[in-house]
């Protein structure tokens, strides 16, 4: 069973736009002023955090997401249309290679597998895929699904929102659109990849899905409106829909919805939704009973999450800040904040010691976990 580590993203903003190229010197010293603002709480909390030299406030590549597959693959997109990788994730001085994927598009969800395959989408049906995450030059393939659908307001092309991959041989991603939600590929690397469309749900009456995990072939799990997710254990030829939040909690158009859900394995998901409710399951398929919900004694709503496995999740809330637990599926008590002094967009945990995150102005910051 193929390794896989869900990245993931806050739905609430996305950072503005920046530029490409970083000042290492300004980066290095907003990374010392970041170390210091938070020593005193890191060390209380076991965890230390660095900004990524070549990102951060003097003006260099403006990050919009990342995919740690694991602790020696990190890849990072950028809103001028580049890759950013690295093998060394975990070191202050690691060299992250700058490789042109599309100039000028906006590929701002990436999905990586610890086979080192990746895919990313961006504005409308674009999608990038590689086999060689850090490889120079014509390492990533960009094409036009060319997906649109009716509307009433004519024929319009629909937008791909995120994407999941549990190896070369599967992806799936989350479409907006009028006509379908889901799409799913079995060789989405190929030079003309085959991509079926799914209607999981009623579309037209509100059925949107805004993340989705693929830890394996036997699973893949979509985060949706309604307190729902879909999950599918064909390799994302069959969907099946089941609401997961409190029964008291149905309120027709205020029912909560599922914002994110993390599967780093098939027998671990973690989903949470967009009050203060994080849910979690060994058995995502297995139906309503299978999903316990836990009311974290948190202020503001979740918009994220992303877990190395059953002993680590990191969160988001709408305000940006991060949460983190090593028994996620445990007490509201064990979620404990992160001393991040900035506002974050995005977080991808790549081990049990390790998380990457995107800052709002489009930095990047190490995070490890000392104990």
């Amino acid at each position: 069973m193929p390794t896989f580590i869900q990245h993931h993203r806050s739905v609430i903003s996305k950072p503005r736009r920046g530029g490409v190229v970083a000042a290492v010197v300004l980066a290095a010293i907003a990374a010392l002023a970041l170390t210091s603002a938070v020593a005193g709480a890191a060390a209380s909390s076991a965890w230390s955090f660095a900004s990524v030299p070549g990102t951060g406030p003097a003006p260099a590549a403006h990050v919009l997401d990342v995919s740690c597959a694991s602790s020696s693959l990190c890849v990072a997109l950028d809103d001028a249309g580049n890759a950013l990788s690295t093998t060394l994730p975990t070191s202050t001085l690691a060299r992250w290679q700058t490789t042109p994927v599309s100039p000028g598009l906006a590929l701002n969800d990436v999905a990586c597998t610890a086979s080192g395959f990746c895919a990313a989408v961006g504005d409308n049906s674009w999608m990038a895929t590689t086999s060689q995450p850090t490889g120079a030059g014509a390492a990533w393939s960009v094409r036009d699904l060319q997906l649109f659908s009716d509307s009433d307001s004519g024929h319009r092309s629909d937008e791909l929102l995120a994407v999941g991959c549990a190896s070369a041989s599967l992806c799936a991603a989350v479409s907006f659109s009028s006509a379908r939600n889901l799409i799913v590929s079995l060789d989405p690397g190929a030079s003309a990849p085959v991509w079926d469309s799914h209607s999981v749900g009623s579309i037209r009456s509100g059925d949107l899905f805004y993340a989705v995990a693929c830890p394996d072939q036997s699973l893949c799990v979509a985060a949706g409106s309604n307190g729902k997710v879909a999950t599918s254990i064909d390799a994302g030829a069959h969907w099946r829909r089941t609401y997961i939040e409190s029964p008291r909690a149905r309120n027709g158009s205020l029912t909560p919805s599922i914002q994110d859900v993390s599967c780093p394995t098939t027998s671990f998901c973690a989903a949470v939704d967009n009050q203060r409710t994080l849910i979690t399951s060994r058995a995502a398929a297995a139906g309503a009973s299978a999903w316990h919900r836990i009311r974290l004694r948190h202020r503001h709503r979740l918009t994220a999450i992303s877990c190395a496995s059953a002993s680590l999740c990191v969160a988001l809330d709408r305000r940006g800040h991060a949460l983190a637990s090593p028994r996620p599926a445990g007490p509201a008590s064990g979620w404990k904040p992160l001393p991040i002094a900035r506002p974050l967009s995005r977080v991808s945990c790549a081990s049990n010691r390790l998380c990457l995150f995107v800052t709002r102005a489009g930095e990047l910051i190490t995070g490890t976990r000392m104990a």
